[in-house]
């Protein structure tokens, strides 16, 4: 129960006279800004009536129509739906808990207890035991600690046993019931009178020790449990024991850390009661009860947690710290001027947010890290922060000039006036100097009234600048407690040219420098020293003649580790070494990405980590750079590398490594090694975001302070870095079809479970134009949250999204794919883990595996019987083929044979000599067929397709033509080509080129040898016949048949013919084609 539970409206009417009686405590007025959260941000109701952060980090809001769950964009709303049989049957929401299991708990106003299954957004009834129907109906309160639940019903008090709650076993029977171990109204040792009775609420707390206390009319009574709870002791403490009037009415208590110390508050009084020394330690009174009788109803406290109790009324919030007894007041006013601020419930989540639930006007929230800021009013326009040897700060407001205390931050003037004696008027100051000295500016109340009258009288009438006349330098000095006059350090020209506003400073060596801008345009530095006041030295700025007519603003002044002074000004920056009285000017060169951003230096900062070699220089509008102060070259920094505005008007570098800038848009921290920034914001806690040139200052103790157009700022740096949130945790919290959003239970053939709670999803490929959404569940400064992602299958790399937590695919094509998505929160902490969801696109039938597979069947099918009838095809040729060999051989070749044989007979036997010629003629055509024929029958037969078939085929004929004329011939054949085979085709080209070439041989180069060598060259056959016979000259031979069919044959081949031959030499035939 988080929740000072709402059972007693009655104690806050102490708040209205509160309100007066501790603002005399209050050392400061400060105006937090509490963020109103109402229906147009999706709440269901205004009425918060209790607050809870689960343990994913959602937050509920329990309002009297319906529950509500907050991802930090968008409110899902739970109410009754009457189709839905496991939705709330009542809208009034009265509790909400989660227990050590991660059981989340619903009390209802008028329907009881309901258990709250968050994977399937369903509600299971609890059965609570042995209580009256109309008391268990009504759920005041519940609280949660371990395996033990309490429960404030309507008219009665039980502690239950909730350790074998499972919500599993809920699912499975539909309903729970747990097991109660006590209840109050089995107590029978009661005495008294309690405020049941007369108001229907009580007061009542669950105390660490496991006790219960319960609010009386005069006193607390006390419960507190014997043996494992199934026995109770009663005792009871009465008013006085806490330091309140016996007559009293008891509203509040509250334990510190351990409940060795409780805040009780009463209807006029507020008690700190110390267990250990038995006694009250801290007391105050609220004043008379009848002043509030009117007004008390609607005002109660909040309790925070063991550091903040809140009082709210319509204008203040009174915050009470019980640790340090101390009250500060807030004036809610400033943040609302009609907010009401009568809440019935607060929460405090991990981020250190408090939630106020209002009655009626909606959800208030505030960023308590916003209290690591200190705030002041803003000071005039010309101030500086000037420290002084003690540790004070100096600030000028417009009207006077003030010191804040670093103890207490309290204000006191700078200046009393029992030392201004009413002769100095509006104190103004310059610069605080090593000793602790005060150089201000003044005006002379004598001078300023006779040039008053003056001026009133004169004509015409003058330039009001007559009234610089009366403006002197003063110096407080600190040890004679007296103010010295120091105007004649002052030139003459000064007065009336208005330019003497901005330009003292003190140096290291407590010199006072003063920057002059003469009539005669020499800009010039004076300098003092600030011990006697005495002039010591002048020295002239080396401005461009061509810009000498420009007015020259010194902004700022650093002097580094070496005593080199260092000029931040409107036209560059400039470098003096006093020593040597050497200048050097710094300025933007456009066509240099090395030199200096920007002319209007504003800020000057030495490194944090190597002092000796870089400055930072801050500009206006140009960003920041790191100067090197040995080459000059810069390194530019803008908003484009993080930082949230380019004009940066102050910087300040910490103990940690890290500069500090003040722009139009916040601060920014920027870490030097890492190159990173954290930018803080109103967002934070700082009181504007603009902020002015000049108000910035580190004190000694490392503070930091800078002014800005809504009010100063201060902060130790140490806080804020150690401030910084851990990771948080990451949801899917939305999915859009063509922009419709998905509900599972509407869409269940889509998703089955709430879709952050979704681990896959598979959708048509007809509804592939996607929209996700998502939440990191941090609940301040939007705008500062990133996120990436990535669609595995789709993108190779991160995508960053910037601060939109929405993004949209369209047009996917079927696949299956992993989004994830990560974010960072405002700190720039990223949650390394993300989130992931499957999507899974399913093709058309026309691109599915089993129409696929049925395709691939079909082709393969196709290709099988394609193959199978083409095998078919090639048998059947091989089959004619080998009858048309033997056809060829037994019918015509023996014809040819027996023609052969007749002629041979008819010219053995005839004595006519002409008709022996004839038979002659055919026997020898006979022959030549029966060869040609022969050859034809060899080239078709199948049998012969391998390459040694050929080999032999051309051995055997070479020696038949050449032994029989004692030619002597050579063979040489590749070993590799006896496996090869040839189409029937190139056998017998290659063959019938053989045959040729040989016969050519034989026939006209009447050789002695005959060489013949086949080769196998990567994929080509490469044939040679050479001969060592007459040879021929290649110019003067005419191609014959025989030629002319080889080069012919060799085409067919693809291949390629070449011959070589001169007279007396020989003849080569080469021939290659491919195989």
């Amino acid at each position: 129960m988080r929740n000072a539970i709402t059972l007693l409206i009655v104690v806050a009417c102490c708040m209205l006279n509160a309100a007066s009686s501790f603002a005399q405590i209050d050392a400061k007025q400060v105006y937090p800004v509490f963020e109103k959260l109402t229906a147009e941000y999706g709440l269901s109701q205004g009425t918060l009536q209790d607050i809870l952060q689960d343990n994913e980090g959602f937050m509920w809001f329990a309002t009297q129509d319906g529950l509500d769950r907050y991802d930090g964009y968008h409110m899902k709303v739970y109410r009754y739906n009457p189709d839905d049989t496991f939705s709330l049957p009542d809208n009034d929401i009265q509790q909400i808990e989660q227990d050590d299991h991660g059981n989340i708990w619903i009390g209802t106003l008028t329907k009881g207890l309901f258990l709250f299954d968050t994977k399937q957004e369903r509600f299971y009834p609890v059965n609570p035991g042995t209580i009256t129907k109309q008391s268990a109906d009504e759920i005041r309160a519940i609280e949660c600690r371990g395996n033990k639940m309490w429960m404030l019903f309507g008219t009665d008090y039980c502690v239950y046993d909730i350790s074998n709650i499972a919500i599993q076993n809920v699912i499975s029977t539909g309903k729970a019931s747990i097991k109660q171990e006590f209840s109050f109204h089995s107590l029978s040792n009661i005495t008294g009178k309690n405020l049941i009775d007369e108001f229907g609420v009580f007061w009542i707390k669950w105390m660490p020790d496991n006790s219960i206390f319960m609010a009386w009319k005069d006193s607390v009574m006390i419960m507190k449990p014997q043996a494992g709870s199934k026995q109770w002791k009663v005792d009871y403490m009465k008013a006085p024991l806490f330091g309140m009037d016996k007559n009293q009415t008891i509203y509040h208590f509250y334990p510190i850390g351990n409940g060795d110390s409780i805040v009780f508050i009463g209807i006029s009084t507020l008690s700190v009661y110390s267990k250990a020394q038995n006694k009250v330690i801290y007391q105050k009174s609220f004043g008379e009860y009848s002043q509030l009788a009117d007004n008390f109803y609607w005002y109660y406290p909040v309790f925070v947690n063991d550091e903040e109790i809140l009082f709210f009324d319509k204008l203040n919030c009174l915050s009470f710290n019980p640790r340090t007894l101390q009250f500060k007041r807030y004036n809610v006013a400033k943040t609302d001027p009609n907010g009401h601020f009568t809440s019935f419930a607060n929460y405090k989540d991990r981020d250190g947010i408090l939630w106020v639930g209002d009655i009626g006007h909606g959800l208030y929230k505030y960023n308590s890290r916003r209290e690591l800021f200190g705030i002041g009013k803003p000071l005039a326009d010309e101030s500086i922060f000037n420290e002084d040897n003690v540790g004070n700060v100096y600030c000028f407001d417009g009207t006077q000039s003030y010191i804040i205390n670093p103890k207490d931050r309290t204000q006191q003037p700078a200046i009393t006036p029992q030392l201004l004696a009413g002769k100095w008027l509006r104190p103004t100051v310059l610069s605080a100097d090593e000793k602790g000295n005060i150089w201000f500016r003044a005006t002379n109340r004598e001078k300023f009234e006779k040039l008053n009258r003056y001026y009133d009288t004169a004509t015409p009438r003058p330039s009001k600048r007559i009234f610089w006349k009366a403006i002197n330098l003063l110096k407080y000095n600190v040890l004679t407690g007296k103010i010295e006059d120091h105007t004649d350090l002052v030139p003459d020209e000064v007065f009336g040219n208005g330019r003497y506003q901005l330009s003292a400073f003190t140096d290291a060596g407590n010199n006072l420098w003063q920057l002059i801008y003469g009539a005669d345009k020499n800009c010039r530095f004076e300098v003092a020293d600030a011990n006697t006041g005495k002039p010591k030295a002048i020295y002239i700025l080396p401005l461009p003649e061509k810009q000498v007519d420009r007015d020259i603003f010194y902004f700022t002044h650093w002097q580094d580790v070496d005593g080199i002074f260092w000029f931040g000004t409107n036209q560059g920056l400039f470098r003096f070494d006093e020593p040597r009285k050497q200048w050097k000017i710094y300025k933007n060169n456009t066509s240099d990405t090395t030199s200096i951003s920007g002319d209007y230096i504003f800020s000057i900062c030495a490194d944090p980590k190597q002092p000796n070699k870089y400055l930072w220089i801050g500009t206006n509008g140009r960003g920041f750079n790191r100067f090197d102060k040995q080459t000059g070259k810069c390194i530019r920094y803008s908003d484009k590398d993080g930082l949230p505005n380019n004009t940066v008007f102050g910087i300040l570098n910490d103990d940690f490594g890290n500069l500090w800038m003040s722009t139009n848009k916040g601060i920014s921290c920027f870490n030097t090694q890492q190159k990173s920034f954290r930018n803080f914001t109103t967002e934070d806690g700082l009181p504007g975001n603009e902020f002015e040139r000049g108000q910035f200052l580190k004190t000694k103790s490392g503070e930091m302070f800078f002014g800005g157009v809504n009010g100063i700022v201060w902060f130790k740096p140490a806080d804020l870095l150690n401030s910084a949130l851990s990771a948080n945790n990451i949801f899917i919290t939305g999915l859009n079809l063509f922009n419709k959003p998905i509900d599972y239970k509407k869409d269940s053939s889509l998703i089955n479970k709430p879709i952050q709670y979704t681990q896959s999803i598979t959708l048509p490929y007809a509804k592939n134009v996607i929209s996700l959404e998502f939440a990191l569940l941090q609940f301040t400064s939007p705008e500062k949250k990133h996120y990436k992602y990535k669609l595995q299958g789709f993108n190779k790399e991160w995508v960053d999204n910037g601060t939109s937590n929405t993004v949209t695919f369209t047009n996917l094509d079927p696949g299956t794919y992993v989004f994830q998505v990560t974010g960072s929160n405002s700190d720039g902490v990223w949650n390394e883990h993300g989130t992931s969801l499957t999507i899974i696109i399913t093709p058309p039938w026309y691109r599915t595996w089993w129409f696929l597979s049925l395709v691939a069947l079909i082709v393969a099918g196709a290709l099988y019987a394609t193959y199978r009838f083409r095998l078919y095809q090639s048998l059947q040729l091989l089959n004619m083929r080998n009858k048309i060999a033997s056809d060829l051989h037994d019918e015509i070749g023996s014809t040819l044979s027996s023609i052969t044989v007749y002629s041979d007979i008819i010219e053995e036997r005839e004595q006519d000599e002409e008709l022996k010629l004839i038979a002659g003629r055919i026997s020898t055509s006979s022959r030549n067929t029966l060869v040609a024929m022969s050859d034809i029958v060899w080239s078709i037969n199948p049998k012969n397709d391998r390459f040694d078939n050929i080999l032999l085929r051309m051995k055997s004929y070479a020696y038949e033509i050449l032994e029989t004329q004692n030619r002597q011939f050579h063979f040489e054949a590749d070993e590799r080509l006896s496996d090869l085979k040839l189409s029937m085709n190139d056998r017998k080209n290659f063959y019938l080129i053989f045959k040729e070439a040989l016969n050519n041989a034989v026939k006209y180069a009447q050789p002695t040898n005959v060489w013949i060598t086949v080769h196998l060259l990567n994929n080509y056959i490469l044939f040679t016949l050479k001969d060592d016979g007459i040879g021929f000259n290649l110019l003067d031979y005419k191609e014959g048949n025989g030629l002319i069919n080889i080069k012919r044959r060799s085409k067919d081949l693809k291949g390629a013919v070449n011959i070589k031959s001169a007279p007396g030499k020989g003849t080569e035939i080469s021939l290659q084609f491919p195989i």
